[in-house]
């Protein structure tokens, strides 16, 4: 069994941060998410019968409006050098861009993809009080573009909100793992937002309660490594590592581990990157959320965690 050792606690409050190394290879950027309670939880509003009068209805809006947002998001674009401390911090703004009343707002667990987009989670981007998938362009500290995707036939349906960017397909489609169990490769069409499952496959002998976490290209042996988290019913049961080939096709997962004094704690891990340590050993950093509060950078050897990853058989 492999062994994670804790390097470090992001020197910054927040949680869910995902990071990539700069183009220029100086050090890294990230994004991290705060979260501010903005009201009461406890309020629930029931809708009037659809044959309310017209006072009802207003009233009823007018409620609704007072008592969402209950959280704000807030997502940080960091600065990071090469020992993962936080040099500069600023907040990411959306400008232009419509907001309407939802049980949140602003965006939240961004993926980044490159120095100028990512990923995230939105539900005040639609007036259907639903979270979607969206594609977002930044620029310093604003948001410039806010695209909300989804899969055909299945907008504002209950499916999975933690899409995981694989690869650039080309300059108007991006390659994202969208499913576990089937698993479900799409592309995805960052213009308009729709996407496409093009790879879609089941586990033999395996069923994966499965969210996306975090994915880092191996370029020596053309293989993608990818961290998820199981989850059933909204109770975390620990994190696996899988290990897809250049066809997206599974080719090995590992056993169900902790990180590091977590156990029992609800643990997001949002990014892989690979160094290399003083013995010269290929070493795989994890940015793990603990808890939606903290965030912990964790270490491994790569070599051992790739022993760990047993075949599987796909259908």
């Amino acid at each position: 069994m492999f062994t994670f050792l804790e390097r470090k606690k992001i020197d910054f409050y927040g949680f869910n941060l995902s990071c990539l190394q700069k183009s220029n290879g100086k050090g890294y950027i990230a994004t991290i998410r705060q979260c501010i309670n903005s009201g009461d939880c406890g309020v629930k509003l029931i809708e009037p019968a659809k044959d309310a009068d017209k006072s009802e209805w207003d009233a009823y809006r007018t409620a609704t409006s007072l008592a969402y947002p209950q959280t704000i998001n807030k997502t940080f674009y960091l600065d990071l050098n090469n020992n993962f401390d936080v040099i500069i911090a600023r907040e990411l703004f959306e400008t232009n861009i419509p907001v309407y009343s939802s049980f949140s707002k602003g965006i939240e667990d961004c993926r980044l993809i490159d120095e100028k987009s990512l990923l995230c989670v939105c539900l005040s981007s639609n007036p259907n009080w639903k979270s979607e998938m969206c594609y977002a362009e930044f620029e310093e500290n604003k948001i410039k573009r806010l695209q909300q995707l989804y899969i055909e036939e299945e907008q504002y349906s209950k499916n999975e909100k933690n899409w995981l960017f694989l690869k650039k397909q080309d300059d108007n489609h991006i390659i994202c793992l969208y499913h576990y169990n089937p698993l479900k490769v799409i592309s995805v069409n960052i213009h308009t937002g729709k996407s496409k499952v093009i790879k879609e496959y089941t586990i033999k002998d395996k069923k994966l309660t499965s969210h996306g976490g975090a994915c880092v290209y191996l370029d020596k042996i053309n293989k993608y490594l990818v961290t998820i988290r199981n989850v059933s019913y909204g109770k975390f049961f620990g994190n696996q590592f899988l290990l897809l080939n250049d066809l997206f096709e599974l080719e090995g997962i590992s056993e169900v581990f902790n990180f590091p004094n977590c156990e029992g704690l609800y643990q997001m891990c949002m990014s892989l990157i690979i160094n290399k340590n003083d013995k010269n050993q290929e070493v795989v950093h994890a940015f793990v959320g603990v808890d939606n509060r903290t965030c912990f950078i964790y270490e491994g050897l790569l070599d051992d965690i790739l022993t760990n990853c047993r075949h599987v058989t796909i259908a």
